[in-house]
């Protein structure tokens, strides 16, 4: 949050998940990670500065689906941070 001007996290990423609803299908094009239904290309595709998507940082893989993300993003740590804010 701190380096990357409160753009990037898992706080941001939460965040942005809420404002879709909970919709995973319509956060990975928010966050820059799916185009026109095509996963983004690890590593050349992705933006590595702070151009990038809001929320595009940190990355998680998905190709086992969401539970790993939905893990983080529901810790009681990054809603911690989110009610702080």
């Amino acid at each position: 949050m701190v380096y990357s001007r409160a753009r990037f996290g898992f706080s941001v990423q939460r965040r942005l998940l809420r404002a879709c609803n909970g919709r995973w299908e319509q956060l990975w094009p928010r966050l820059g990670w799916k185009c026109e239904g095509t996963w983004t290309r690890y590593p050349s595709a992705f933006q590595w500065n702070l151009e990038a998507p809001e929320g595009h940082m940190p990355l998680i893989n998905q190709l086992r689906g969401v539970r790993l993300m939905d893990a983080l993003l529901n810790h009681p740590a990054v809603q911690q941070r989110i009610s702080t804010r």
